[in-house]
Formats: C-alpha cells, sequence, structure tokens
C-alpha cells in the first residue's frame, strides 16, 4: 500500500487524557473482617447445595427428561453448575447415549428439544441439526404456529447460537426466533417480557457466567415455577464467591499500587479492578485464585504496554524498550529512561516470582510459553507502531496477521493457563495454545474487530495506525458501513469456529476451551455497543458496583421467607440500613474523587512554574499537603458554624418546649374546671 504523505516525527508524543480510575484505594479496605465466610453461612450453603445435589440425582432416574433438562440449565444459568460437575456430566452423557430411545418421547416439543441441543452442545457433545428438519413446513420454513410457542421460540433462539459454519438451518431459526420475539415483547409482561429482553441482548452462548449468574437469579426469582431450594442456593453461593474476589481484588490492589500508575504512567488506562472483572468472567470459580490473579496481573500491565505503544512513547524509547523485553534480561533495562526502567522491573519481577512459585511444583516451564507471547505482543506492538510512525496502511491481510496479536488474547489465553492445578494443565495444552489453532484465532478475531469497530473513530481523532476499517476501506475502495458489514460477518464466522473447535473431538479439554471461549464473551459484554473498558465510569461501573454489593442481606431475607416465614417488617429495615450505608459510601468515593482531580491539577500547575530541579515527589508531598490543610481548615471552620447554630437551636427548643408545657398544662386545667372542678374539689367515694 502507499505512504502517507505526512511522517511522525521521532519525539512525538501523542496525549490522551483517559479519566483516572473511578475506585481509587477503594478495595484496599476490604480485609479479613468484611470478606472472612462464618461458620453458620456455610452450613447453609452445604445444607441447600446437598438438597440441589438430591434433586439433580432424582432427576437424572425419573422417566422423563424435562426437569432433568431443566435443573441442568438452572444451575449453569445461576452459576452454582461448578458443584456438580461430575453429575451434570453422567446426566448429559446419558441423554446423548438415548435420544433415539422410546425413554424421550418428546421429539416434537420444540422447547426440549432446544434445550437438550443446546446443553449438549454447550458440553462438547457432536448432536446433528438435523432434529429441528420436523419443525419446518412443506415449503421448508419454519411452521407459523410455532410464533405464539414463547418457551419453544426463546428455547430455539439460544439453541441456533450453537451453530457451526454450513449449518443453515441454524441461521434460519436464529433469523425466525429473533423475528417473533421482537415481536413479543410488545404483546407481553413480567416474568417473560424480561426474560426475552435480556436474551435478545445477551443471548447465554455469548455471555459471560458470573455476569450472567448475577442477572439471572434475579430472573428466576420472579419465575413462579422457581426451585426455593436452587435460588437460596445460588444467592448464598454468589455472595460466598463474591467475598472470595473481594479478598483477591484487595491483595492485588496492593500490588498495583506499588507501581502508582497515576504518577509514573499519567498516559495509560489505570483499569486495575476492570481488568479482574474481565478475568472472572474467564474463571471465576475458588479454584482458579491463584491463576487469576496472576492473569489480573499481566493483563493490567498489558493495558500500559498498550497505551505505551499506541500514545506515549517515543521511536528511540520504544527501540530500546522493545530490544530489552526480547533480551529478557534484567540488565537490558539500564539504559531505558526510568519510566520504563520501573514498568520493566515490574513485569520481570511478575514473572520471576510467578516462576519461582510454580519450580515448587515443578511445572515452572509454563512460564516460559508465557514470557515468549508476551514477546510476540510486545513485538507486534511495535511494527503497529512503525506503521504508524511512516505513515504506512497496510493491506487487510497485513493488518490482521498483526493486529490478532496485538489483541491480546493470544497471549492472554496462554498466560491463563500458567496458574492453573497441576493436575490441570499439561504442556500439550501450552504447546496447542500458543501454536495460534483457530479457535485461539476466532476468539482474537472477535476482541480485534469488535474492538476497531467501537473504537477506530476516536483512535484515528488522536492519531492511531490505521485499524480493520480504514484498512478494508483503503483496499478495497468501498464505504465505513461496507466495511462495518464485512466485520460483522467476520465475528459472527469467528462465533462459528468457536463452536466448531468446542466439540468433539476436541483439540485440547474442555477446561482449557471454555478459557479461549470466555475470553471472546467478555468482549461481547464491553465492547458491544461502546468501549467501557477504556470509558469505565459509566456502564462498567455500574456492573462491577452490583458484584461488589453485597447481596447477602437479600439472601437471608430469600431464606427467611422460604424457610423460616419471618416478619416483612425486618426486610424493610435491612433495606434502609443497606440504603443508607450504599449512600455513605458514595459520598466518601465523590470526596476522594474530587480530592485526585484537584490534587491532579495542583500539581501540574505547581511543576510548571518550578524549576525541573526540584523532585515530582517534593512536589506532590507539598501539594497532597497543602491540600490536606485547607480541607482541615474548612471541616474546622464547617464544624464551628454547626456549634454556634446548634447551640441556638438547643436554646431555641427548650423555650418551646417549655411554652408547651404551659400551655397543655392550662388546657388541662381549663378541662378539668369545665367539667365540674379539679379533682381536689370532688366528693372523694368511700371505701
Amino acid at each position: 500500500m502507499e505512504i502517507n504523505n505526512v511522517n511522525v516525527p521521532k519525539s512525538a508524543r501523542r496525549y490522551v487524557d483517559y479519566h483516572p480510575s473511578v475506585w481509587g484505594d477503594y478495595f484496599l479496605a476490604y480485609d479479613s473482617s468484611i470478606t472472612d465466610i462464618d461458620h453458620e453461612e456455610e452450613g447453609q450453603v452445604e445444607r441447600l447445595r446437598d438438597e440441589a445435589k438430591k434433586m439433580l440425582i432424582e432427576a437424572h432416574h425419573a422417566t422423563s427428561t424435562i426437569k432433568l433438562l431443566e435443573i441442568i440449565d438452572n444451575t449453569q444459568r445461576l452459576g452454582v453448575s461448578y458443584h456438580f460437575e461430575k453429575e451434570i456430566e453422567e446426566s448429559l452423557k446419558h441423554i446423548y447415549n438415548n435420544m433415539n430411545c422410546d425413554e424421550f418421547g418428546d421429539d416434537n416439543n420444540l422447547e426440549i428439544v432446544a434445550l437438550r441441543f443446546r446443553l449438549l452442545r454447550q458440553d462438547g457433545y457432536n448432536v446433528s441439526c438435523d432434529v429441528f428438519e420436523r419443525f419446518k413446513d412443506d415449503e421448508g420454513n419454519f411452521k407459523k404456529e410455532l410464533a405464539s410457542d414463547v418457551k419453544g421460540i426463546l428455547s430455539l433462539y439460544e439453541a441456533a447460537h450453537l451453530g457451526i459454519g454450513g449449518e443453515n438451518i441454524l441461521e434460519e431459526a436464529l433469523r425466525f426466533t429473533t423475528k417473533c420475539l421482537k415481536s413479543m415483547v410488545p404483546k407481553l409482561s413480567g416474568y417473560v417480557v424480561t426474560h426475552i429482553i435480556h436474551a435478545l441482548k445477551m443471548p447465554i452462548r455469548r455471555t459471560l457466567a458470573r455476569v450472567a449468574a448475577r442477572q439471572y437469579i434475579n430472573m428466576y426469582q420472579d419465575n413462579p415455577e422457581h426451585s426455593k431450594v436452587l435460588l437460596q442456593f445460588a444467592r448464598l453461593d454468589f455472595n460466598m464467591l463474591q467475598k472470595l474476589h473481594q479478598k483477591e481484588l484487595s491483595g492485588i490492589t496492593r500490588w498495583w499500587k506499588g507501581l502508582d500508575v497515576e504518577r509514573n504512567f499519567s498516559f495509560a488506562r489505570d483499569r486495575l479492578v476492570e481488568a479482574y472483572l474481565w478475568m472472572i468472567g474467564v474463571y471465576f470459580e475458588p479454584q482458579y485464585c491463584r491463576a487469576r490473579r496472576f492473569t489480573t496481573q499481566i493483563f493490567s500491565l498489558a493495558s500500559i504496554l498498550d497505551d505505551l505503544y499506541d500514545v506515549y512513547g517515543t521511536h528511540d524509547e520504544l527501540e530500546m524498550f522493545t530490544d530489552a523485553i526480547q533480551r529478557w534480561d534484567i540488565n537490558a533495562s539500564q539504559q531505558l529512561p526510568p519510566y520504563l526502567k520501573l514498568l520493566y522491573q515490574y513485569i520481570f519481577d511478575t514473572y520471576a516470582e510467578m516462576e519461582e512459585l510454580l519450580a515448587k511444583e515443578n511445572i515452572s516451564y509454563r512460564v516460559h510459553y508465557a514470557k515468549n507471547e508476551l514477546k510476540k505482543l510486545v513485538r507486534a506492538y511495535h511494527q503497529e507502531f512503525k506503521w504508524y510512525h511512516s505513515g504506512y496502511v497496510p493491506t487487510f491481510e497485513e493488518y490482521l496477521k498483526v493486529a490478532l496479536v496485538t489483541a491480546c488474547y493470544m497471549m492472554l489465553s496462554t498466560t491463563s493457563l500458567v496458574g492453573m492445578e497441576e493436575e490441570l494443565v499439561s504442556e500439550e495444552n501450552f504447546k496447542w495454545i500458543t501454536s495460534e489453532p483457530l479457535m485461539v484465532k476466532a476468539s482474537s478475531i472477535v476482541c480485534r474487530l469488535m474492538d476497531d469497530r467501537i473504537g477506530h473513530k476516536f483512535e484515528q481523532e488522536r492519531g492511531h495506525v490505521a485499524s480493520a476499517v480504514e484498512s478494508y476501506v483503503k483496499e478495497f475502495e468501498c464505504s465505513k458501513q461496507e466495511a462495518y458489514v464485512k466485520l460483522e460477518k467476520l465475528v459472527v464466522n469467528a462465533w462459528q469456529d468457536l463452536n466448531k473447535d468446542s466439540l468433539q473431538p476436541m483439540p485440547a479439554p474442555m477446561l482449557v476451551l471454555v478459557r479461549v471461549l470466555n475470553f471472546a464473551r467478555a468482549i461481547n459484554l464491553l465492547y458491544k455497543d461502546e468501549d467501557i473498558y477504556t470509558n469505565s465510569k459509566t456502564k462498567l461501573k455500574d456492573i462491577i458496583t452490583k458484584f461488589d454489593g453485597s447481596i447477602g442481606e437479600a439472601a437471608e431475607r430469600m431464606y427467611r421467607m422460604n424457610f423460616e416465614d419471618d416478619e416483612l417488617d425486618d426486610d424493610e429495615e435491612s433495606d434502609e440500613e443497606e440504603e443508607t450505608e450504599s449512600s455513605i459510601d458514595l459520598l466518601v468515593r465523590f470526596v476522594q474523587s474530587m480530592f485526585k482531580k484537584v490534587s491532579k491539577r495542583a500539581k501540574k500547575a505547581t511543576r510548571s512554574i518550578l524549576p525541573d530541579v526540584i523532585s515530582p515527589q517534593l512536589v506532590t508531598f507539598a501539594v497532597d499537603g497543602v491540600l490536606i490543610l485547607a480541607l482541615l481548615s474548612i471541616l474546622k471552620a464547617f464544624l464551628e458554624v454547626i456549634c454556634s447554630l446548634g447551640g441556638a437551636v438547643f436554646v431555641a427548643i427548650l423555650f418551646l418546649r417549655v411554652l408547651w408545657s404551659a400551655v397543655s398544662y392550662f388546657q388541662s386545667t381549663g378541662s378539668d374546671f369545665n367539667s365540674g372542678g379539679s379533682s381536689y374539689g370532688r366528693t372523694q367515694p368511700t371505701a
């Protein structure tokens, strides 16, 4: 492709004013007193888990499969199926092996057929889509009478998202059911319409399990046919896991604070909490604690690298830094500027810490694969920078070859396996996942093209390498709208590839494939309509707030209502306490946010008038000290006013109380006189 006529100066820096972290030190406050799980709570969860397991086993041995299918579906959507992996696996295997037997005489029930198809395909069973042929008419269209079967249409809609390339009937089913569901919305109400609207926005196959569970718990509660045991179990289990996640995030936040992103890397997005939510989407289960922590750390550091190459680094700095990463030697950082030396040290130490930890289990080889993927990522970042620096617009094929790497999912897919338990992942799995297999490429395509589709306008305005949109438009001489259609089609094809590699025979164990699939699901949440990772102070903040806000009290209320029949008054008091705590929390966050904003601007203004010999640390200390003293002075004056007003108000209230007592006395006396004199003047009864 031709070269643009304007090159970027080697010393030029770009700058984007990303908003600071909306969380500040909020998650540092989570200590053991908040996140510890008491024995009573554990006992309730264990009892309810046993009851749910009993329900699952009984349904497995029942003559009808509909109950079993519904229980499996509900446990998965409520986020508690990880407790029953063995039981669910046995049940699905039994259903698959007996699909053609008379035992399952429900092949004309669209809801059951579609639900069975979806559950089996989700678990890797290659069920034929021909099971839906019976629901077509003689002309090859889906029967018109199906349009009134709300549950059946919704079930088929969800099943259609499990299609692979060439399965035309599932593509037709998706178009048919989408049209039907949209037409149903104005005519329905309550639980059903809520379910439909949610499904149209986020189908099960493309939704993160943890996010879906938080939403489905509320929807399931409104279902008149819900199981009280499953609902209560899901609520309490969610709450217990939430405490574990809060404790993890508190520890990772302490690690992150050592990097001091706001001061040392002000050009970068400070999004640790958002990165942690991303990783909860990849694996939320308690057994993946170590893997979740390490992947969050690397993801957060990679986010800084992304902004370094996209926004801030100069030509010479990035040449040196790229070389240092390829050498992977702490001595290679000596020639770097201080801020890059600090970043290099943090990257180096984070991998070294994990390598030392895994060496005790004789699986430190995993870190080698992860390092190589980071090196590949940095090389790709540097290639994109060189394209931008020289004004080169790559062909669409050239762009994808590099941009699928800078989408980060190849590196993160490998990294996500590093901290998993020894018996879960083998070296063969690392060899597979680092070979750029179809599934990893498909997940990267979903990430890259959805990101480019949403963010390319903003990126081009600030100065950025050509995105997929610009490359496609330039090469094929088409409009942006035509490019959008093409990118959307490629994303659809990528989802079909993800589905294909999730079916038997699988290229890797399901627990490995699910990590790759979940990365694609995360993008579907964070980049569906806008980039809510970069602009995290609106929608993503609300999502995280819902996760952070305890549903423990709601769970307790449900427990009392369902199993102890307590009065509603206690619930209302709990709601009021929850609202009060939420209001105080919001006030504290507001004060922290305002202080940081004022402090940041004051530091910039101060540095602009002071000589360079004065260190930034001294300026920070002085500015923050002055602001704190000013804040304390304002608080002192405010309290003095309150005390003065309080004294006057107290005297006024005392005067009014005396006056009211006097009036009440005279009214009482007058009443006695009017009724025949005082009690002392009346004739007393004799004994």
